[in-house]
């Protein structure tokens, strides 16, 4: 039976995993002190149980690990629910080495055969159907340091010792946590063996940190509707009504949002979440603890983030112009642990293949808890440019990659200045050709810096716009911008435009987030660099009128230039 082994999202960010394995290394670890991390220990089985005392796995203690599990030999007998039971003991004895942020404790015991020696091993019990039941019984009562102990069951059918598929039902289900239809498996294919082992890795591994995302806003009027989109279908007011993820809920007394419902998301935190005061500043800042995207718990993409809100006796929503939403959000992590214990078989009814394949099960077992066997991939944007986007890379985790030069990509009035995490320029940068370690995957946009005398002509639907040039300490620069092409023609609605050195902060080089400006402009907007690098320029539509066309330009002198 090949049905796949599924986990669920009650399994806890840490994992005290137990791998049950036979080998003839005779030698017992010493338990490792407190550490925040993974926690892995190893117990063997055949006619006796070999241990490797559970401690810390990261990757400098990675061969350690490796080593004891390929010094692990064939023998006679299988004494089973003996190491199962040790297993459970070896985590009690250790619980004052695991640290305050434990929140997952896992047992996983691989086996193809049936139990006929653990009653030999411990003199309290008179039979295996003795062994076996108060086995059972501690499982389903078994707790470290509060944390209830989750244990899985793999079953590899087929080999001389399994007495049957009822039989070895029976066995997996008593050394398994309830029910079973959630933590057994059985195969008679090792390969799928391998695909359950790298499922509950996967899993574990996407639990080892808790992330708590803050979006810092304006407030809004008690009663007002809020969304926050996280789409491209959420930068613009003609599309945003299709967006696919966002959250929205009633902004309330005392700035809770209320009645929150998750589109595409989810969160710990809940249908209600209150504001908190952001330091040196009248925004507020909402926390989503736990926010990953549904159901595929990945990290929530932060570059295309709009806040929108409306009445409630209003159906159109309208942009939040307010809202920074290149400023980056509030991001906390909290690293959790997890304790992990392989279980495997090591008895002579495996045969010489099938435990090599177990040793190599338990291998990447340990790759994918490190995440070091992930593949991420690099994705470029030409962000507006034209030209040949370069091709998408590749990179197995903890490896590096050469960013793409982008030779390939121009853009009328800009000059290509390497790539960002987001499209406005506001993220991270990363340098053409240089050398870059992803942690997932990433989308990286070509960033554009705006050329010296040339007029952009741009157009705002809605929302702002933000343009990059590079200045030097004690140059001084000059900005013209009006709301018609190149500079010229009437004014069809308020242009709002402001000036700083960081995208992520308030303090203004000119302007501010409600600054309005009409019409041409004779006299331009100036100012002294009093630093080397790059000013953002951010330009709005504010309060109500017809969105349309505009121009921007800047210069070193001032004389403004000709469109």
């Amino acid at each position: 039976m090949k049905n796949t082994f599924k986990l669920f999202e009650f399994i806890a960010l840490v994992a005290v995993i137990g791998l049950i394995m036979t080998t003839c290394d005779n030698e017992i670890d010493q338990p490792s002190p407190i550490q925040s991390g993974i926690h892995l220990g190893i117990v063997g089985f055949n006619d006796d149980v070999f241990l490797k005392e559970i401690s810390v796995l990261n990757a400098s203690t990675k061969s350690s690990f490796q080593s004891f599990i390929n010094n692990m030999e064939l023998k006679n007998n299988t004494a089973l629910f003996h190491a199962v039971n040790t297993a459970m003991n070896r985590l009690d004895s250790a619980k004052g080495n695991f640290p305050a942020n434990l929140s997952n404790v896992s047992i996983i015991t691989f086996t193809d055969g049936m139990d006929n020696i653990s009653h030999r091993l411990n003199s309290s019990y008179q039979g295996e159907g003795q062994y076996q039941n108060a086995v059972k019984n501690r499982i389903d009562n078994f707790k470290i340091n509060n944390v209830d102990v989750l244990a899985y069951s793999i079953g590899l059918l087929g080999r001389s010792g399994g007495g049957g598929a009822d039989l070895m039902t029976a066995s997996l289900n008593s050394i398994a946590s309830n029910p079973p239809s959630q933590y057994v498996k059985m195969s008679d294919d090792i390969d799928q063996i391998n695909e359950e082992f790298k499922l509950i890795a996967e899993s574990l591994n996407k639990k080892t940190t808790h992330q708590t995302i803050g979006l810092t806003y304006p407030p809004p009027f008690v009663g007002n509707k809020v969304r926050f989109t996280f789409d491209n279908a959420g930068l613009s007011s003609s599309t945003m009504t299709s967006s696919t993820i966002y959250i929205e809920g009633t902004y309330s007394d005392n700035d809770f949002l209320t009645d929150i419902v998750y589109v595409g998301l989810q969160s710990t935190s809940g249908t209600s979440v209150k504001g908190v005061k952001a330091a040196g500043s009248n925004s507020y800042i909402l926390s989503f603890e736990e926010l990953k995207l549904y159901p595929s718990e990945n990290e929530v993409p932060m570059n295309n983030l709009n806040m929108w809100r409306r009445s409630a006796s209003v159906t159109t929503w309208t942009e939040e112009v307010e809202f920074d939403r290149n400023q980056v959000p509030v991001i906390e992590i909290k690293e959790s642990s997890i304790a992990i214990i392989l279980v495997l078989d090591c008895s002579n009814s495996l045969g010489a293949t099938d435990f090599s394949r177990m040793k190599t099960i338990a291998y990447n077992f340990i790759d994918v808890l490190l995440g070091s066997n992930k593949t991420y991939t690099v994705t470029y944007n030409a962000n507006g440019g034209i030209g040949t986007t370069p091709t998408s890379q590749s990179v197995i985790a903890e490896n590096n990659v050469t960013l793409a030069s982008g030779s390939g990509l121009s853009r009328s009035g800009f000059t290509f200045g390497g790539w960002n995490t987001n499209t406005t320029g506001t993220g991270t940068n990363y340098n053409a050709g240089s050398s870059y370690t992803p942690i997932g995957n990433v989308t990286l946009y070509a960033r554009w810096f705006l050329n010296s005398n040339t007029w952009v002509n741009d157009t705002i639907p809605s929302g702002r716009h933000t343009y990059s040039f590079r200045v030097t300490t004690g140059n001084t620069y000059y900005v013209w911008l009006n709301n018609r092409v190149n500079g010229n023609g009437t004014k069809t609605g308020d242009v709002g435009i402001n000036a700083r050195y960081s995208a992520q902060n308030e303090n203004y080089i000119f302007g501010n987030n409600t600054s309005v400006f009409n019409n041409v402009w004779g006299t331009p907007q100036s100012f002294t660099a009093n630093q080397t690098g790059t000013v953002y320029i951010q330009v709005a539509i504010i309060n109500d009128g017809s969105p349309g066309t505009y121009g921007i330009v800047y210069s070193t002198v001032n004389s403004r230039p000709t469109p």
